[in-house]
């Protein structure tokens, strides 16, 4: 178990972070600034050197605050098999319910699906669609009336077609068709996930394609 993180209930698949493009950069400007220094033994540079630490300690925490979501949502519910892509958590849960949970800072969404099919689709094929693999994408979304209590204002629900990390393998996309709920992960129902999680799955029975 890694320092710092729950260990998931069910493992996953496979796990991949990718290091950021504002990482790398600031990894580049740390190992300059140090060569730096120690040619120049100037002072300044010592500080520049802090602040490229710094920097890449907070792009750690937020990759380590992005799965630790992740792998709670996973011990709070019946999950049968799981991965996680960049802050992409791509679960299946009983009675054949999909759940993708996107933990990218600013936006945190849960999105739910029962009725769909998914094709899968190697990741260079989609590379050369000019597609990635990181970004959860609605290609036909449309809004569907439904009567939702006060508790659950914050859920919309979707028709379409969406591109996800696979459940399966590292290197393939999911294009998944179906309807969705999108659930807002600051709404009460998510903070109170293990005694939600029951009337969310009723309610996504009520969407029919």
């Amino acid at each position: 178990m890694e320092l710092g993180k729950p260990k998931p209930k069910v493992e996953p698949n496979y796990r991949k972070e990718s290091m950021s493009w504002t990482t790398m950069v600031m990894m580049a400007l740390m190992v300059g600034s140090i060569a730096l220094t120690i040619i120049t033994g100037q002072n300044i540079l010592t500080s520049m050197v802090i602040g490229a630490l710094l920097g890449m300690t907070s792009e750690l925490f937020k990759s380590m605050s992005s799965y630790v979501l992740a792998v709670n949502f996973v011990n709070s519910a019946s999950v049968e098999e799981w991965s996680y892509n960049n802050g992409i958590a791509v679960m299946r849960l009983p009675g054949n319910i999909l759940a993708i949970l996107d933990t990218r800072l600013p936006k945190r969404r849960l999105y739910l699906s029962q009725e769909f099919s998914a094709q899968s689709y190697p990741l260079l094929e989609r590379r050369r669609a000019k597609s990635s693999i990181n970004f959860v994408t609605f290609t036909k979304p449309k809004t569907i009336n439904l009567d939702v209590s006060h508790k659950f204002k914050s859920v919309k629900v979707w028709k379409g077609v969406i591109e996800v990390p696979s459940i399966k393998k590292k290197r393939e996309v999911m294009r998944i068709l179906g309807a969705f709920l999108e659930i807002d992960l600051e709404s009460k129902c998510l903070k109170e996930l293990s005694t939600c999680i029951e009337e969310l799955v009723k309610m996504l029975k009520s969407v029919s394609l």
